[in-house]
């Protein structure tokens, strides 16, 4: 029997980096995560030697660009659309990911039980695990540990019956990451990653471990790996000596700021924070921690500190006062994110996001001229996007209060008469009317 090349990995980018060194293009990626990682939404820099550009969260984005993947075909935890139906949480989580393309996402389609369609002009697919569709040839496949655990990191599948739901894949390559670095993966369900690897290579043994460790308390036996040791001190709560066994169990402080934030402990988190040693990263987490809860006037008051205070990099830099800017919005402090933005602009210019905020900012401080002419901007430097149809609804709505009715009317035209999502044409046919009777409804 041929081995396939595998690879565990404490990052989820070294995938794209093993897939590059092994030489693949051109295959089918199915990618078994409770994240996408195609984002193309800006991120801070951060200390890596070779490629920082590229991470945990985007990883796929360059691996499909470079056509390294020629499909993908994301499975989901059955948790993850929380009841919804998957196509309409589709086209929702797609918009949280990266800047969805217009065509991309009047593609979508449900077809079964699975989503259809094309994500970056490839051909897309979202489902479950039981619904995974025949795919032909070999494939990368592609898997995070993360995908195993409910929103209460209980485990809700097993990596036996996920090996069971993929054995009709032909893998070209394996990749499986356990990331405690992030916060994504508790310490004690690391164990998930070896797991995972075996049930894929010896399914009998595979699930004879996972029922002993799995047991409470949990189970192993004398001739089983040595990881299998660490795994069950970690599941009894003895993290310390797992981690005297085993290094790798150690986890960051930072990462348990970002782990009990993810997890909406806010409280928690803001504890954790007092163990955080880098002023920068401190203030960074803090800030995200008052915008994820909702505090988002603090959240701009954190950031404008570390902008004022701290040298960062142009990436980091534009990235913080893009946030900053959204912060200072939804604190309706429309002249302060003004300011900050306009900043932002100054060092990545024809950056369709910053302008767009910036129109919204002007329309705030009902400066309707100039928020005009940024509408325009955003909608020239990025015609394709789904967000741009949404801008000119806005740019719509300034031109009415301007009282350019023609204007006003070209562009709902457009919208109404295009390839236009259903719930943006019912808004235009709405400011049609308004058009037409001359008078808010």
């Amino acid at each position: 029997m041929k081995t396939v090349p595998t690879r565990l990995m404490e990052d989820h980018r070294e995938a794209y980096f093993f897939w590059k060194e092994l030489g693949l293009e051109g295959l089918p990626c199915l990618h078994i995560d409770a994240h996408l990682d195609v984002s193309d939404l800006k991120a801070p820099a951060n200390e890596l030697v070779y490629s920082p550009e590229i991470h945990c969260g985007n990883f796929l984005l360059p691996a499909i660009r470079e056509g390294i993947v020629s499909s993908l075909v994301w499975v989901i935890p059955n948790h993850l659309p929380g009841g919804e139906e998957l196509l309409g949480w589709s086209y929702t989580e797609l918009q949280n990911w990266l800047h969805l393309k217009l065509s991309d996402y009047m593609s979508l389609k449900q077809v079964g039980r699975r989503v259809e369609g094309t994500l970056l002009g490839k051909p897309f697919v979202i489902c479950f695990s039981e619904d995974i569709p025949d795919l032909q040839g070999p494939v990368l496949l592609d898997i995070d540990v993360d995908y195993f655990l409910s929103p209460t990191d209980e485990i809700w599948q097993s990596p036996a019956t996920l090996a069971e739901h993929t054995a009709g894949v032909s893998p070209a390559a394996i990749t499986i990451a356990y990331s405690l670095l992030g916060g994504y993966t508790p310490p004690e369900h690391r164990y998930l990653g070896p797991l995972m690897e075996l049930c894929l290579s010896d399914p009998p043994v595979g699930r004879e471990m996972w029922e002993g460790l799995s047991q409470s308390p949990p189970q192993s036996k004398p001739d089983w790996p040595c990881w299998t040791r660490a795994a069950r001190l970690a599941l009894e709560g003895r993290l310390e000596e797992a981690v005297e066994l085993d290094p790798a169990y150690s986890v960051q402080p930072i990462d348990r700021v970002c782990g009990a934030m993810m997890r909406s402990r806010f409280e928690e988190a803001e504890k954790l924070l007092s163990t955080v040693v880098n002023p920068t990263e401190s203030r960074f987490i803090k800030g995200m921690l008052f915008f994820r809860s909702g505090r988002f006037s603090q959240a701009a008051d954190r950031w404008e500190e570390l902008l004022s205070e701290e040298r960062l990099d142009t990436r980091t830099e534009v990235y913080l006062r893009t946030l900053c800017g959204r912060a200072l919005l939804e604190a309706q402090r429309p002249q302060e994110a003004l300011q900050t933005l306009t900043l932002a602009l100054d060092l990545s210019r024809r950056d369709s996001e910053i302008t767009y905020l910036i129109a919204r900012a002007e329309v705030a401080l009902k400066r309707r001229e100039d928020a005009a002419k940024s509408y325009r901007r955003a909608i020239k430097f990025a015609p394709d996007r789904l967000e741009t149809a949404a801008l000119k609804l806005e740019l719509a709505e300034v031109y009415l209060e301007l009282g350019q009715v023609s204007l006003a009317g070209r562009l709902l035209h457009q919208l109404v008469s295009g390839p236009t999502p259903g719930f943006m044409k019912l808004r235009a046919e709405a400011l049609k009317l308004k058009l037409h009777l001359g008078k808010s409804l």
